[in-house]
């Protein structure tokens, strides 16, 4: 009998005065999604944290408890709420708790996302094939618990052609014509 792949598996949703309904839709569509990889991962216990950014702690547990029962068990996930460190930005606010995780693969998701059910298979089956989340679009970097934390691409000067510059964000640079 052929094993699974062994893959663990976390992901956060920022969430800034986010209509419930929305965050239901994620939520909804992620667990499909995780359900789908369990036919062919082995998966650890799945962490998928809700980043409250706004001022007035504004996402009430009760969109906790729609999700919380024997699905959640069954497919291994658990839902945590994090609040009350303000308004911190969108990056802010994901690495709060990407500098916390040991997780292999992290989904960054914004709460107005509606997954595919196949979409995370696709990403993490490419990923895992070449056993490198680089090729996701992410660099890798040792972060505190030996978590991998996302560090922007960077384009040297020397690699900029003619009649090109480098326009650099938070998320990476990227090249532009002058």
């Amino acid at each position: 009998m052929q094993t699974k792949p062994l893959i663990s598996l976390s992901a956060a949703v920022v969430c800034y005065n986010s209509p419930s309904l929305e965050l239901r839709k994620l939520l909804t569509s992620l667990l499909d999604s995780i359900e789908q990889l369990g036919q062919s991962f082995e998966l650890t216990p799945i962490p998928i944290y809700l980043i409250d950014d706004s001022d007035e702690n504004s996402l009430e547990f009760d969109i906790l408890n729609v999700f919380h029962g024997e699905r959640l068990r069954l497919i291994g996930v658990e839902l945590r709420l994090v609040q009350g460190q303000g308004n911190v930005g969108y990056g802010g606010a994901h690495n709060l708790v990407i500098s916390e995780l040991s997780s292999h693969f992290h989904l960054l998701l914004n709460p107005d996302v509606v997954l595919q059910k196949e979409t995370p298979f696709a990403a993490l089956s490419a990923a895992a094939a070449e056993n490198s989340a680089g090729n996701a679009n992410a660099s890798r970097a040792g972060g505190r618990n030996g978590a991998d934390r996302f560090t922007p691409r960077r384009i040297s000067p020397e690699d900029v052609p003619p009649g090109m510059r480098v326009v650099s964000t938070p998320f990476g640079d990227r090249l532009v014509d002058q």
